[in-house]
């Protein structure tokens, strides 16, 4: 594999032909040894090869491309929603949402952001949901509508299990 050529341009006007750092864009002399540029290059070397391993790891898994974005999005969001049922019910059943720790600060229970993370996540995975649904059918307003009556089915949820409690 032959290394990348400087990008820089050298006095003449013409381009650098050292070769440029591994990772990098320039050669040394041309700012390739500055700590910022030899660390930036680190990352993107160690990112191509984390990227390189995913991509084999999934050919090795098998696994094929998702066709269907939008009902995957719906699963995750079904996934996000039960996580925040769980995390909902554990809240539900503490005595308070905060705690003082060993240093004597107040704290916010970790269920208490679980479930609001549970929360956010859910909500933005059925945005997501809605506005692609609604590409797809051309009927914007029906499927934000089917979105809402979602979360207002999840809110009611909360509210019974409040009240059951």
């Amino acid at each position: 594999m032959t290394a990348a050529r400087c990008s820089a341009t050298a006095r003449t006007g013409d381009q650098c032909g050292k070769p440029a750092i591994p990772g990098g864009a320039t050669c040394r002399v041309h700012g390739g040894a500055a700590p910022q540029v030899v660390a930036a290059a680190a990352r993107r070397i160690a990112t191509a090869a984390v990227r390189a391993e995913a991509e084999a790891l999934l050919g090795q898994l098998g696994l094929e491309p998702v066709d269907d974005p939008v009902s995957e999005i719906g699963r995750l969001a079904a996934a996000a929603l039960a996580t925040y049922e769980a995390a909902a019910a554990r809240v539900n059943a503490l005595d308070g949402i905060r705690f003082t720790d060993a240093k004597g600060s107040e704290q916010l229970r970790a269920e208490v952001a679980v479930m609001e993370r549970a929360m956010d996540r859910a909500g933005r995975l059925l945005d997501m949901q809605a506005k692609h649904q609604a590409q797809r059918e051309g009927d914007p307003d029906g499927a934000v509508e089917r979105a809402v009556a979602g979360l207002i089915a999840l809110g009611d949820s909360a509210r019974a299990r409040n009240e059951a409690a």
